[in-house]
């Protein structure tokens, strides 16, 4: 039961099936300790880096899909309150304020 609810645990915290199978090999050592540090281990171990690349992986993800959905948002007339949408909206109130090159200057 150790076993389940360390897998549960760190798919709950954004891992994935696929990380469960680089870190394979550490089952057993996250059923033993349900909250071990995260740094260490041995650097050669095929799950070696996959809780640390983890974070990046999500904020990639996060960008991705909310970029179709400020774009979706904006085709519907609803308000994108996601802060990527913000800071794109900002982004562009910017570019629209920059004074413009006339042509021929």
């Amino acid at each position: 039961m150790a076993r389940v609810r360390g897998i549960r645990e760190v798919l709950g915290v954004g891992l994935t099936v696929e990380d469960l199978r680089r870190i394979a090999d550490r089952i057993q050592l996250l059923a033993e300790n349900p909250h071990p540090p995260c740094a260490g281990g041995d650097p050669d171990s095929p799950g070696s880096g996959v809780v640390e690349r983890r974070p990046a992986a999500i904020d990639a993800e996060i960008g991705r899909l909310t970029r179709p959905h400020a774009r979706l948002a904006q085709r519907t007339g609803q308000v994108c309150a996601s802060p990527y949408a913000q800071r794109q909206r900002s982004r562009h109130a910017l570019e629209r304020m920059k004074p413009r090159r006339l042509a021929g200057s």
